[in-house]
């Protein structure tokens, strides 16, 4: 995930906000794995030197997720390795035994995290207008969307801030190598989605916002990837401030992880030349919210020349979040506001790579400028360009589908490379 160079075009209660269904993917089932709080993994699997090794990172709780298919007498995988370290030296290895039905049953609920790892945010009380956005901020619950301009978006943004969340502290740091090793010059047509821009409307933006439920992902080659991100920025200029989910995957396996990254300027420290794991575990059928903003060191709200790119993630699902800031390297133009399926998969697998197959994906996907102005598809049809994504060779990888009636932005895989 760095700057991309051009597009192509072609209520004030509680309530459920609800997406068209997404058909479930099939053969992929969940694996947890309890090994150490902030580890880094590798999965490989066992007797294949077809499926490269996939990158995956245990959660505050210790706990390493991912997708695998349980293996028949006809498989060609019928184990894993899990091999995992840390930044303190320790390293320990893990058998994964797919034929085996109690690798698949989900672990029994852990107790809380250490403090040093993880803080428990309390639901919201009391009436959520009656709160400043600042105040909402300084509490954990992110920045409020605007209930009639963005009636979607608010509702899960309320459903998140009405129940007790556990905000993830540590474990912000890059996924290992061989993710994302070196700068990847993008292709520019390397995404799928919507974006505002300041040229249609003449304003900079500040602050965007979305929502969508992970999708089930399938692995389509030795190593595919795929990444789906809430932006501000970036708009042929490196100042894109982004969080979202990761999916990568090999032949026998699947991971998600949630992320965020701040592409100010070339600087090379962690999370500003690659994405970094948030210290929480995400998973397929995960209701998720995004939020990003330009703010100050505090980030208690929008603040376009504060110096610093804020994100705001909260699986709601789950019941985890992260919260947190980074200072800017470049100077924020806040050129536009976007929502993508990003093909990431040359950073992520380095060779003979592919797109992940997402299959659909729905998001209700808004923004703000610095005047205060909301943008949506239903208020400001005319002021955003959707984006499908192509390879080198012009085939097209992934469809994006507004309908302005609803807000709601449609992407779609069609292929992998």
């Amino acid at each position: 995930m760095m700057r991309f160079a051009m597009f192509v075009p072609v209520c004030l209660c509680t309530m459920t906000v609800s997406f068209p269904s997404i058909a479930a993917n099939s053969g992929y089932e969940r694996v947890q794995v309890n090994v150490w709080p902030d580890a880094s993994c590798f999965i490989s699997s066992v007797g294949n030197t077809r499926d490269k090794p996939i990158a995956v990172a245990a959660d505050s709780m210790g706990i390493v997720q991912f997708g695998a298919m349980p293996a028949g007498p006809e498989s060609a995988v019928k184990a894993l390795s899990l091999e995992c370290q840390d930044a303190s030296g320790r390293t320990d290895n893990y058998d994964v035994d797919l034929t085996s039905a109690s690798t698949f049953a989900q672990l029994p609920p852990p107790s809380a995290p250490p403090a040093s790892l993880a803080s428990l945010r309390p639901a919201l009380t009391g009436d959520p207008l009656s709160y400043s956005r600042e105040e909402l901020v300084a509490q954990g619950y992110g920045v409020r969307p605007d209930p009639v301009a963005s009636p979607d978006v608010y509702a899960l943004w309320l459903q998140a801030a009405s129940q007790p969340i556990r905000v993830a502290k540590g474990a912000h740091h890059p996924m290992p190598i061989p993710m994302y090793p070196t700068f990847v010059e993008y292709d520019p047509n390397a995404w799928s989605g919507a974006i505002f821009l300041n040229s249609h409307s003449g304003d900079t933006f500040e602050y965007a916002y979305g929502t969508f439920t992970v999708p089930s992902a399938t692995s389509t080659t030795w190593c595919s990837a795929a990444a789906l991100w809430v932006g501000l920025g970036g708009n042929d200029v490196q100042d894109l401030i982004q969080t979202g989910v990761q999916l990568i995957g090999n032949g026998s396996v699947v991971t998600y992880f949630p992320l965020r990254e701040y592409v100010s300027g070339d600087d090379p420290d962690e999370c500003y030349a690659s994405p970094c794991y948030l210290g929480f575990n995400v998973y397929a059928g995960d209701s998720m919210l995004a939020e990003v903003w330009a703010g100050d060191s505090s980030c208690r709200s929008p603040n376009f020349s504060g110096g610093y790119g804020c994100f705001y993630l909260v699986d709601i699902t789950s019941g985890w979040s992260s919260l947190s800031e980074l200072p800017q390297y470049a100077q924020f133009q806040g050129l536009s506001a976007e929502f993508m399926a990003e093909d990431n998969s040359a950073a992520a697998c380095s060779g003979d790579e592919a797109y992940t197959d997402y299959g659909t994906v729905y998001v209700h996907f808004d923004a703000e400028d610095t005047n205060g102005n909301m943008h949506s598809f239903r208020s400001d049809p005319t002021g955003y360009t959707r984006v499908v994504s192509a390879n080198s060779s012009n085939q097209q990888l992934g469809f994006a589908a507004v309908n302005t009636n609803s807000d709601l932005l449609t992407l779609s895989w069609i292929q992998g490379q």
